[in-house]
């Protein structure tokens, strides 16, 4: 007796299920209709990701399809998509190509929503794995921000991961040991605590656009753009972005080695930087010493190079056509009592502005607070350390082996997507 209502009970939901009322015409297309103004609202403001999300939605609402809902409003629809596709730069249609494959309509809908015959090969060139026989996506190539941010909580919660633990994994990725340095009261992670460039009026901007930092123009958005395929920089270029907002990633592999690409985008009202570097590397001039000090601490990162060989040395690389910038920055620098010459390069595809011995503390000592490279710092603060007497010869020499590049092997060089996957397992994980 006891099963006979549980059944009648389950009996009356299917019943109930479908008899539930479908939605009617004038129902749908109003629906679709305010789906729309909401997504022409999202475009207006350049929010690409909202637009996607009421896409999203106007699917599952049927919007799309013409036999449905009638022609006018999926072709308006279709129409969003291509809108996205054409204001989207080439970094962000790895994105938007990858989101696109992942929506449930037909490959010929898809096609015509972005108005390109050669489908196939836009896929091939925006999507890393694709499966033609099963129509799905084998790898996304881009990560969207909401999956790092859901997937770094699981992992702070269930697994005590934080960034102290992504930079001693990346240090044991290297074969750098945290403990040596730390029974020294030398801190590897240190880099972590000078992440504090929250605003983009804070010079080391300036500093890494000059560098290492790209940025594409896209009608009135920028992206700023930092790529590696190098161990070191795979874990602080993205701590480096996200002093403004979670970046997004794109990883590109190769045959030989994986590029990682971390993007943000921004409105373009909010870079305060002229975007002409001949333009921008004047605004130098202007600024007190320590905006100076924290800028060049950022060129330092990007094309900064230190060694300790009989006596200190401290360099920054110039393409050979920017020997302007070389001499604008050689001529601050004396200004604020630090000599530095002008050098060719042995490849002479550059040019370097070096410091020696003395000069070569001072910059260091004055750059050293600010700058970010994990490797490059700790290089610094060890020769600093050595001139001042806090470390002997051997220990200098047992700490520097440790983080020297030896040969083509070593794990410092390339390795870029596998030390992200150890270090910083969010920001590699599949889209959707």
């Amino acid at each position: 007796m006891g099963k006979g209502p549980m059944a009648n009970e389950g009996d009356l939901k299917s019943s109930n299920e479908a008899s539930l009322p479908q939605p009617t015409q004038a129902g749908r297309i109003e629906l679709c209709t305010e789906l729309i103004k909401q997504a022409m609202m999202c475009l207006e403001n350049n929010n690409r990701q909202c637009v996607m999300r009421m896409v999203e939605e106007m699917v599952k609402a049927k919007c799309h399809d013409g036999r449905v809902i009638g022609k006018a409003i999926a072709n308006e629809v279709r129409e969003l998509i291509h809108r996205v596709w054409l204001e989207s730069n080439h970094v962000e249609r790895h994105e938007v190509m990858t989101w696109l494959m992942s929506l449930n309509v037909s490959k010929r809908w898809k096609s015509r929503a972005i108005k390109i015959k050669a489908f196939d090969k836009y896929v091939r060139k925006y999507v890393t794995e694709w499966d033609p026989v099963n129509n799905q996506i084998i790898q996304n190539t881009s990560v969207k921000v909401r999956e790092v941010i859901a997937i770094e909580e699981l992992l702070r919660r269930e697994f005590k991961w934080d960034e102290r633990v992504m930079c001693t994994k990346m240090w044991e990725f290297v074969r750098v040991n945290v403990n040596d340095f730390e029974e020294y009261g030398i801190d590897p992670c240190e880099w972590l605590n000078k992440l504090t460039a929250n605003e983009l009026t804070d010079t080391r901007w300036l500093g890494w656009y000059l560098s290492d930092l790209g940025i594409d123009e896209w009608f009135r958005s920028l992206n700023l753009l930092l790529s590696t395929t190098n161990a070191i920089s795979a874990v602080p270029f993205p701590m480096v972005l996200r002093q403004i907002k979670m970046p997004s990633i794109i990883v590109r592999p190769k045959p030989r080695k994986a590029s990682l690409t971390y993007y943000i985008a921004i409105p373009k009202a909010e870079w305060p930087w002229p975007l002409d570097k001949r333009v921008a590397i004047e605004l130098l001039r202007k600024f007190n010493k320590m905006e100076l000090m924290m800028a060049l601490a950022a060129i330092a990162d990007g094309d900064g190079t230190i060694g300790y060989y009989k006596s200190l040395q401290f360099r920054i690389a110039f393409s050979k056509d920017d020997m302007y910038e070389a001499s604008l920055i050689r001529e601050l620098l004396w200004q604020h009592g630090i000599k530095a010459s002008i050098t060719k390069a042995k490849n002479k595809n550059c040019i370097m502005l070096v410091s020696y011995k003395d000069d070569a503390v001072q910059v260091l000592s004055e750059l050293l607070p600010y700058m970010t490279h994990p490797l490059k710092s700790l290089r610094a603060k060890l020769i600093l350390m050595l001139i001042r007497g806090e470390l002997n010869k051997s220990e200098f020499k047992m700490f520097y082996e440790q983080i020297k590049y030896k040969n083509k092997n070593d794990p410092k060089r390339d390795n870029a997507l596998e030390v992200a996957i150890q270090a910083a397992p969010q920001t590699h994980t599949h889209g959707e």
